[in-house]
């Protein structure tokens, strides 16, 4: 059965691409657009989308449900939205109080259930930015850390065996490069060379591991360990207050 236009195009596009959509749609004010794009992501993209992406569908989902006077819809979507971040927040800048409202009691009436989904601190040791790509690989960034990997390893590889050839070819006694019986002087000063930039080339590129290897270590933890910020909605007169309130 073929489905609208609007749905085909959302079958065809990535969870990346229809959270974008999504967001452009949700500040132009087309809430059909918008909610088509954010269910293919939780639906029909439930296996291939991030966590992020689908927290990031249910966000939006939660605030077209409260705009067209969904509420109970809208509560369900950010519940979902806190379990898979329990550390979210909407951004008061971009979002009306009483949204917020409306998302901090969802987050009030059910902090042991997100409490269960939290995920702790992974347990990061400084010492592995000392080993070529370790770093990177503790720090989530994989690519980087093969790419240094291999790179390093690709280096130290050419500089080790083109040391090996020159001290199989040449004479340090009497600084002279022979295979065979014949004088290979041009050779030896191309494999020196090579020898010299591969050498040079590798010692800078593991520095660079180390270093770019710790910042993002300390980058981690700092995020970790900064004060959380909580709110909590308290009655008053006119219907309810926000509080705000850091954890250290």
């Amino acid at each position: 059965m073929m489905g609208t236009p609007l749905e085909l195009w959302a079958q065809e596009r990535t969870p990346a691409e229809l959270i974008a959509s999504a967001t452009a749609s949700l500040e132009r004010g087309e809430t059909r657009n918008a909610r088509l794009a954010v269910q293919a992501v939780i639906f029909r993209h439930k296996d291939s989308a991030s966590e992020s992406e689908r927290a990031e569908a249910f966000r939006i989902l939660g605030l077209l449900a409260y705009y067209e006077g969904e509420i109970a819809r809208s509560r369900a979507a950010f519940l979902q939205y806190l379990l898979l971040d329990p550390q979210a927040h909407l951004d008061p800048a971009q979002v009306p109080p009483e949204v917020i409202l409306v998302f901090e009691d969802v987050r009030l009436r059910n902090t042991a259930e997100i409490d269960a989904h939290r995920k702790r601190p992974k347990k990061r040791y400084a010492v592995l930015n000392l080993l070529p790509g370790a770093g990177q690989f503790q720090n989530g960034e994989r690519t980087k850390g093969f790419l240094l990997t291999g790179g390093i390893g690709a280096l130290l590889a050419t500089n080790l065996s083109t040391y090996f050839l020159l001290r199989s070819y040449c004479d340090r006694e009497n600084r002279t490069c022979q295979s065979n019986g014949e004088s290979i002087g041009s050779t030896a000063r191309t494999l020196k060379s090579v020898n010299y930039i591969s050498g040079i080339a590798a010692i800078t590129l593991y520095v660079y591991s180390v270093v770019d290897g710790y910042k993002g270590y300390r980058r981690i933890q700092e995020k970790e360990s900064a004060p959380a910020m909580s709110f909590a909605v308290m009655p008053s007169p006119t219907g309810g207050t926000l509080g705000v309130s850091l954890d250290f």
